[in-house]
């Protein structure tokens, strides 16, 4: 079962494969912390939003449309993480979107 310590698995193999040129230490954690985030909706749960809910767990934050947002944000931050705009919003929105269901 996949989990907040193997979630980083897939942006660490990600960072390999494209190299180390393109995908620096800095952008590794940030892809890291992009396949944990969409599992922060369980904060929803609390709150009293129900699971089978659009907002719930595993509802919008799972989706590719969520992982494009996210990949937007770090790519418009390219330079914090001393990466091109395109690798970053490439290695982002494949480490968010490995959450999507189509992926898991």
């Amino acid at each position: 079962m996949a989990s907040v310590f193997t979630h980083p698995v897939v942006p660490v193999a990600l960072a390999i494969a494209m190299g180390r040129s393109r995908v620096g230490l800095p952008l590794v954690a940030v892809g890291m912390a992009a396949s944990i985030l969409p599992d922060l909706d369980v904060v929803g749960l609390r709150l009293g939003i129900p699971y089978g809910s659009d907002f719930g767990h595993r509802g919008f934050s799972h989706s590719l449309v969520f992982a494009a947002v996210v990949a937007l944000l770090a790519a418009s931050r390219a330079a914090w993480w001393h990466a091109s705009r395109a690798a970053t919003f490439m290695f982002v929105f494949l480490s968010c979107a490995r959450m999507a269901y189509w992926i898991c």
